[in-house]
């Protein structure tokens, strides 16, 4: 069974993606905070992480930007309520940047 990191502060976001992820499969780990979402990351026990853009004490680009410097293969994805497709194609320039970008829907159900 893949194990899936996800690091989000947004308790209704990772209350609805964890059964997802879960209905698929995936062992669901979540916490809130940056710095234990990158050690666990980088501890080998999970296959991807999902990153939120937006967390509390230390921005989702520095620890995919920490988490890609340890393990290149790591496959991360930047989640953002706030970013835009712009900010993202800045940060895929970056050596470290994310595999996956995506746009949280603030309207959706």
């Amino acid at each position: 069974m893949s194990r899936i990191l996800v690091v989000d502060a947004d308790s209704v976001f990772t209350s609805q993606i964890k059964p997802v992820l879960e209905s698929a499969g995936a062992m669901v780990e979540i916490t809130d905070d940056p710095r234990t979402g990158t050690e666990l990351a980088t501890s080998g026990k999970y296959v991807a992480a999902l990153v939120a853009a937006e967390l509390p004490g230390m921005s989702g680009y520095s620890v995919c930007n920490r988490i890609k410097r340890t393990n290149g293969d790591f496959k991360v994805a930047i989640i953002s309520s706030g970013d835009t497709p712009e900010t993202f194609a800045q940060h895929q320039k970056h050596k470290n940047h994310a595999d996956l970008y995506l746009l949280k829907d603030e309207g959706a159900d």
